[in-house]
């Protein structure tokens, strides 16, 4: 069975920085109710994650795609096992233990980056594992909203096949 992930789908993306979805963003920076973004970044609004392709491990083509960020910067797709939502640094923390960095990349001039390895090889994820995800994001200190250096994007939950 295969899903097609590039729409949003409450059922694949969530933990949204519009403080109705999850813990209340750091300094007040939340995103636009139904924008479906994490916390307000230094560009104004919200960067936000999508999975694209499959989730059959098989296929091994599914990709993150990350908009909205601060052009220039540099991001790191990380992978939890469970959920949660806790304020970290100017965004929400979505996904906890136990955690793995998967790949770093950096935003273009036009706030976009995608990942670019196999997202189920660098997570040493088996088909029926369910997995969340993250881009954690520079978003310098008196640019960000809450000055703390760093936000995330909203969460995408993936059930391998």
């Amino acid at each position: 069975m295969l899903f097609d992930l590039a729409a949003p789908c409450e059922l694949t993306t969530f933990c949204y920085g519009d403080g109705e979805s999850g813990s209340p963003c750091l300094c007040g920076n939340e995103s636009a109710p139904g924008a479906r973004e994490g916390c307000r970044n230094s560009t104004g609004v919200g960067a936000t994650l999508r999975a694209v392709g499959s989730t059959a491990i098989a296929d091994d083509d599914l990709t993150l795609v990350a908009a909205q960020g601060p052009p220039g910067m540099p991001g790191v797709f990380v992978q939890g096992e469970t959920t949660q939502a806790l304020p970290f640094f100017d965004g929400v923390l979505c996904m906890g233990n136990p955690t793995r960095r998967l790949e770093f990349a950096h935003f273009d001039g036009q706030g976009h980056l995608a990942s670019a390895g196999s997202i189920a090889a660098q997570g040493v994820v088996a088909p029926g594992a369910t997995r969340h995800y993250q881009l954690w994001y520079r978003d310098p200190g008196g640019g960000g909203p809450c000055g703390t250096g760093a936000n995330l994007t909203n969460g995408v939950r993936i059930d391998w096949l």
